[in-house]
């Protein structure tokens, strides 16, 4: 790079799985990555070539452990934090219809982008189409897809797209009164945050965001009589927030959900707000629509 008249150093690191290291005074077994930082029109990029499915100036996640030093060999070294270069996110669009026979048809469609649609890129092109929806039906196994389509599967500069065409068997026949969990995708069921005490930092890796929306169309011969009550919770600092809203108009249902962490980590005096944030998700996701039969 230096050769092409670019302006870059080497940039030593201690990865995820190596710890952080000292910065009271040199210790070089502390380390064991190497990258390149670069700035080009004055702007700076952290250049690693070891993942093929990450675009230009994003690093792996492996990286992502706090400060990094730049070893200059003209000028005095530097601390420097390293930064997702692309965000990521993923919205989940699901449309779906529910007939007197208790089955839910539609579409499904998944945008990705930053890690979350490297690793699904990763996935996809370790295994054939069939043996992946083999696998997603397994995984979801009240769900049939009929059809799928994946986009921008290689161009790793934009955000890759899935769409599926399902069937989701609930029940045989539909009753007087129906009971419907619509966090059909991406529910969480569980806290993740057990522990009565926590003496380390929780860390997340990096900043997400997603969204979730369901429209949801039911027969004309039942009534809508409870749906899930619209909450919105933040973590203290701008560190999180999740958005649930539904709407309701004639016999159909559109329900929003926004969920994002806004930091890469967050300190052990923090775990008992982040433990009771995960603690209301799982409480608002438990919710159902609840249906009644007119006729």
């Amino acid at each position: 790079m230096k050769a092409a008249n670019i302006d870059a150093n080497l940039l030593v690191l201690s990865t995820r799985d190596n710890g952080m290291p000292t910065k009271l005074f040199p210790i070089i077994y502390d380390y064991n990555y190497v990258i390149v930082k670069a700035k080009i029109s004055n702007k700076e990029y952290y250049l690693d070539a070891t993942d093929k499915f990450l675009p230009f100036g994003q690093v792996p996640v492996r990286a992502l452990n706090g400060e990094a030093r730049v070893i200059s060999f003209k000028e005095d070294g530097e601390w420097t934090v390293l930064k997702p270069y692309q965000k990521s996110t993923k919205s989940t669009r699901l449309s779906l219809k529910l007939d007197k026979n208790g089955e839910f048809s539609g579409t499904l469609n998944i945008k990705r982008t930053g890690y979350s649609a490297a690793n699904k890129r990763k996935e996809i092109a370790g295994i054939n189409e069939e043996d992946y929806l083999s696998e997603f039906e397994s995984e979801n196994v009240d769900i049939e897809v009929e059809e799928y389509k994946v986009r921008a599967e290689k161009d790793i500069k934009k955000p890759l797209q899935e769409s599926f065409n399902i069937t989701i068997f609930k029940s045989d026949q539909l009753k007087n009164k129906v009971r419907i969990n619509p966090f059909f995708f991406e529910r969480i069921k569980e806290n993740p945050f057990k522990l009565k005490e926590r003496t380390y930092p929780v860390d997340f890796a990096y900043p997400r965001k997603s969204n979730y929306s369901l429209s949801l169309k039911i027969p004309e011969n039942y009534k809508i009589t409870q749906l899930p009550k619209d909450i919105a919770i933040a973590l203290p600092n701008n560190g999180g927030r999740f958005i649930l809203k539904t709407v309701q108009k004639n016999n159909l249902i559109t329900l929003f959900i926004r969920f994002s962490i806004h930091k890469k980590s967050y300190s052990s005096e923090k775990y008992f707000t982040l433990k009771e944030f995960f603690k209301q998700i799982v409480i608002a996701e438990s919710a159902d629509i609840i249906l009644e039969k007119t006729i």
